[in-house]
């Protein structure tokens, strides 16, 4: 059965203190328990104490998990008040390995190839300052993500804490009314921080990855 594979890291994680370090472990945690509850996630395990590693059934939901985790930690480390201007500052770095996969017991042990291609991509985004990626061990198709991702990647680097927080809504499915009334602004407001992160860019990021999953998986 065809499934993915999402390894992360936090970013910069010698550059927290303890507290700060804790602090988004648990929002880390919060966020893939409630995907494991949902059957999104299973076999969930932590390790080195900034590291992660999970099994996505529905490799289908890895891409849209993957962006959930990042701006879900992007907003969630920062105090209330007002997130229109400030950039953000906390931020994980995710890899995405496709394949086949049985159900292993164990993660740190388990050799088959969306562990070996979500392992080492991951070494690989870390080695050129890059936070997202998709690997499938097919040329083409990595070449693809690689310069679309490339892009986005940039572009999350521009983002406030407040427009994370609205792709964070957009991806659970809340509409602009919903976000809105949410975060107590108005419905143009939501509307503007969804387009100053570039979410439109992201449904096309979407749309290929459903294209690839079709065309390479079926």
């Amino acid at each position: 059965m065809i499934k993915a594979v999402l390894t992360g890291d936090v970013e910069n994680s010698t550059d927290l203190d303890a507290a700060e370090l804790q602090a988004l472990i648990g929002l880390l945690r919060e966020e893939l328990d409630a995907a494991k509850s949902a059957g999104l996630v299973e076999n969930l395990a932590f390790y080195r104490g900034d590291s992660f590693q999970l099994i996505v059934p529905d490799p289908a939901m890895a891409l849209d998990l993957a962006l959930a985790l990042k701006t879900r930690v992007q907003f969630g480390m920062e105090p209330e008040g007002d997130k229109t201007r400030l950039k953000t500052r906390y931020d994980v770095a995710l890899s995405v390995g496709l394949g086949e996969l049985g159900s292993p017991k164990e993660l740190t042990t388990a050799h088959e190839l969306p562990f070996r291609l979500s392992g080492r991509g991951l070494d690989e985004l870390k080695k050129n300052k890059r936070t997202l990626g998709v690997f499938t061990g097919n040329e083409a198709a990595d070449a693809q993500f690689d310069a679309l991702l490339f892009l986005y990647d940039w572009i999350m680097q521009q983002w406030t804490v407040a427009g994370a927080e609205v792709v964070y809504h957009k991806l659970r499915g809340l509409t602009e009314q919903d976000i809105a009334a949410l975060l107590g602004i108005s419905q143009p407001a939501a509307n503007q921080r969804s387009r100053a992160s570039c979410w439109n860019g992201w449904k096309k990021i979407q749309a290929q990855y459903a294209q690839l999953l079709e065309a390479r998986y079926g």
